[in-house]
């Protein structure tokens, strides 16, 4: 029979039970992961979290199941990031019991168009064209929100955690959201608005959004927002490639190819790669002659990263389902 390891993670302490079977407590003080060796193709996994700094979570259970060498959760919010060797790890959420709240009820209409934000734990932000729904998204609290309209822009912006601004612009010409996030820096001029994300980046790194108020069109660039001159070690050249890859800072990836890959031409980057949104090390390869890593996008991917001196002179991709 096959053998699969499972790697259970958590950021919320927990004890975790298996078919019943109580097989461990993450405190993250002395214990920050366990491992479970697993032998048959289902398993009923129940979760219970601990109490942190007066905060309450709520239990979670679900199934998991091998179905042709890929593991599977019956529940969503539970991430599986597959490697190598039939090694998994799964990445445990919980959400957080929160105490019922006023609702704050923020509304702008102008002509057809209505903005309404709903605001208790959350801010959720809608955007309504009569009774068709537009744009909807959910933001962490906003707070304090002013609304003015510029070149048949309608600019809503409010104060959100961290110090950052909330910012939407809105083209009422054809109602459609030209910028809807939270930034660290927001400058506007006669002609342009400009917007800073820190991407919170290994490479500190942050991308603008730019604004054009005449032609309503916004471009986008990255930013080196410190410089950073600490020696990287072997293993973390390849994340820092893919973070840089995912950022579309091209320039700042080709510094981590040799002579012969830093050739490659930024769509040749974007076609193999294509879109993902996590990268994860494989702490399980033992080998010592290249390294290994799972993206995650649509689908997992999974590649191995070879080195020659500090520099990346081969990228191999690996079948995760014939491994």
């Amino acid at each position: 029979m096959q053998e699969f390891n499972l790697h259970f993670y958590s950021k919320t302490p927990c004890n975790i039970f298996i078919d019943g079977e109580h097989i461990g407590l993450i405190d993250n003080l002395k214990t920050f992961f366990i491992d479970v060796i697993v032998l048959k193709p289902t398993l009923i996994v129940i979760c219970e979290p601990l109490s942190e700094n007066n905060a309450t979570f709520i239990p979670i259970s679900f199934r998991l199941e091998f179905e042709k060498q890929n593991l599977k959760s019956s529940l969503n919010s539970t991430k599986i990031i597959p490697f190598p060797k039939n090694n998994y790890d799964i990445l445990l959420e919980f959400n957080r019991l929160e105490s019922t709240q006023k609702t704050d009820v923020f509304n702008h209409k102008s002509n057809d168009v209505n903005i309404m934000i709903l605001t208790d734990n959350l801010s959720r932000i809608s955007v309504y064209n009569n009774q068709q729904n537009l744009f909807s998204c959910t933001q962490e609290k906003l707070e304090n929100f002013d609304i003015q309209t510029i070149n048949k822009i309608t600019l809503l912006t409010a104060c959100a955690a961290n110090n950052e601004k909330f910012l939407l612009a809105l083209n009422t010409l054809n109602n459609m959201v030209l910028i809807c996030d939270c930034f660290e820096k927001i400058e506007q001029n006669t002609n342009t608005i400009k917007c800073l994300k820190n991407l919170h980046n290994t490479v500190n790194t942050g991308k603008v959004f730019e604004l054009d108020l005449n032609t309503k069109q916004v471009n986008t660039y990255n930013v080196l927002l410190k410089e950073t001159q600490t020696q990287v070690e072997p293993n973390l050249i390849p994340y820092l490639f893919l973070e840089s890859v995912k950022d579309e800072n091209f320039n700042y990836a080709l510094s981590f190819l040799d002579d012969r890959l830093c050739k490659t031409k930024a769509d040749k980057f974007k076609q193999f790669f294509g879109e993902f949104t996590d990268i994860y090390y494989n702490c399980y390869n033992l080998k010592t002659d290249f390294y290994n890593y799972t993206i995650v996008g649509k689908t997992a991917r999974n590649f191995n990263f070879y080195l020659i001196g500090h520099k990346i002179s081969e990228i191999e991709e690996v079948n995760l389902l014939n491994n």
